[in-house]
């Protein structure tokens, strides 16, 4: 069961709905930015889902990437 769960992609809306404060979806969006491959076209798509999902507002996701490139 673990190995499936870990295997499937994982659903921004699901991951999203975890957001119960707006600080908590920026937190959430740049754990996810400084975990993936930017350079993938799969995972960039997931993590520009992801911030709408979280409803971040684009000033916020682009402090959040500058963010993720620093560290």
């Amino acid at each position: 069961w673990m190995e499936a769960e870990l295997a499937r992609p994982l659903d921004p809306a699901q991951v999203a709905q975890a957001a119960s404060s707006p600080e908590l979806a920026a937190e959430m969006c740049l754990a996810s930015l400084l975990v993936a491959d930017e350079t993938s076209f799969m995972e960039r798509a997931y993590l520009d889902e992801l911030a709408r999902q979280l409803r971040l507002p684009s000033g916020l996701k682009a402090e959040l990437e500058a963010q993720a490139l620093v560290s």
